[in-house]
């Protein structure tokens, strides 16, 4: 496309498709051939470049690297549920458009968009898989991008809460039988005294 700027003759633009991929276009250097197969077959990438922590106003990654492009897990305490993603691709085109879907919480995909950024707020504990995908104007469709993370629960709903909630509650349920059990022993021995005093008692009378 490069090669063709400014070099078509004015007044007499002339393009002459011959199929879906190309064309024959008159130049001032004569008849050139275009094909946008090289275009077309070009594989689309697509990746998150930036991540920010509103709940903790910083930057988690920025930049591209060779790591951005693969996919990535981070894990992030309960305090963070709230995050800003910016999406970037390899193509030198801003007809980029893109769609996402946060799995668990979403079961389908967000409609297309030129749009490269999504906010997240409020998420609650818990894995989270952030799949994305970008399309050019070609129709190509990137591989999906997978960008996961864990957010922690908060100390008190921790798998080591909840198993010290399971040990007090059933030391609770242990020490209560016990106290039942001891007071209907006692119970039960105070009833045995009593009979024994009343049976000494009428034995006397008889007497």
């Amino acid at each position: 496309l490069l090669e063709l700027k400014n070099s078509l003759v004015p007044g007499f633009e002339k393009i002459f498709p011959l199929d879906n991929h190309g064309a024959i276009l008159l130049t001032t250097k004569g008849l050139k051939y275009y094909s946008n197969t090289n275009l077309i077959k070009k594989d689309l990438e697509v990746y998150v470049s930036s991540l920010y922590d509103i709940n903790n106003q910083s930057i988690v990654t920025e930049g591209f690297s060779d790591t951005a492009k693969t996919n990535q897990y981070i894990h992030f305490d309960h305090q963070s549920n709230a995050f800003i993603f910016d999406f970037a691709n390899n193509a030198c085109t801003d007809e980029i458009r893109y769609r996402y879907q946060l799995s668990p919480l979403q079961k389908e995909w967000s409609s297309w968009d030129h749009k490269s950024e999504k906010e997240f707020n409020n998420l609650p504990p818990g894995n989270y898989d952030l799949i994305i995908e970008a399309s050019d104007i070609f129709g190509n469709i990137s591989a999906p991008y997978i960008y996961s993370f864990e957010i922690d629960a908060p100390w008190y709903r921790s798998k080591t809460a909840l198993f010290c909630y399971i040990m007090a509650g059933f030391f609770m349920i242990f020490f209560s039988y016990r106290r039942v059990v001891k007071k209907y022993e006692q119970i039960t021995t105070d009833l045995e005294e009593q009979k024994n005093e009343s049976e000494e008692l009428v034995l006397q009378l008889q007497k």
